[in-house]
C-alpha cells in the first residue's frame, strides 16, 4: 500500500494473499486502509479493522481516503510547527550568545585606557571606545556612521600615513 500509495479495501484477509498473517492479527478479517500523503510523500497509514469479513464499503475507504487526506496534512503541520519552534529556539539560543559575546566585548573595549577603533571590510567603523571619542572629540553615535576615511582630514599628514597602514594590513 505504501509502495503503491494506493488504499486498499481487503474484504477477508484468510482469501488475500496480500495480507500477512501475524498472532497480533489473526482476529482481523476486514481490512480498510489508506495511505497518508503530503507533499508526495507517504508519512503513515490509517487502517480500520474489523473481525468480521466483507464489513467495509467503497463509500467507506472514499470517507477515508478524505479524511486521511485532511489528517496527513495535520500531521504535516504539526511536524513543520515543531521544527520551526525548534528552528526558533536555537536562534534564540544563538542571540543570546551573540549578545553575551558582544556585552563582553563592549566591556573590554570600553576598558582600555587607550583609544581603540575598529573598522569592518568597508573601512567602516564599528567599534569605537569612550577614549577614541574623546580624543577625536566625536560621539559615539557619530563616529560609528562614518568611514574611517573620513577621518584622514582629523590627522592631516600622520592620518594619511594611518590609513595607508590600515590598507596594507587589510
Amino acid at each position: 500500500m505504501i509502495k503503491n500509495r494506493q488504499a486498499v479495501l481487503v474484504n477477508d484477509t484468510h482469501e488475500d494473499s496480500r495480507w500477512v498473517q501475524r498472532p497480533t492479527s489473526s482476529e482481523h478479517r476486514s481490512v480498510l486502509a489508506v495511505p497518508l500523503e503530503t507533499s508526495n510523500e507517504v508519512i503513515g497509514v490509517m487502517m480500520f479493522f474489523h473481525t468480521l469479513p466483507n464489513v467495509f464499503t467503497h463509500q467507506q475507504l472514499d470517507l477515508l481516503q478524505a479524511a486521511a487526506s485532511h489528517a496527513a496534512n495535520a500531521i504535516n503541520n504539526a511536524n513543520l510547527y515543531q521544527l520551526i519552534r525548534e528552528q526558533a529556539e536555537g536562534l534564540g539560543e544563538l542571540i543570546r550568545l551573540e549578545q553575551i559575546e558582544t556585552s563582553k566585548n563592549q566591556a573590554i573595549l570600553q576598558s582600555i585606557a587607550d583609544g581603540v577603533l575598529v573598522g569592518d571590510h568597508n573601512n567602516q567603523v564599528i567599534l569605537a571606545n569612550d577614549p577614541v571619542c574623546d580624543i577625536l572629540g566625536i560621539s559615539q553615535d557619530q563616529l560609528t556612521q562614518k568611514s574611517i576615511n573620513e577621518l584622514l582630514g582629523l590627522y592631516s599628514a600622520s592620518g594619511r600615513s594611518w590609513l595607508a597602514t590600515i590598507e596594507h594590513l587589510a
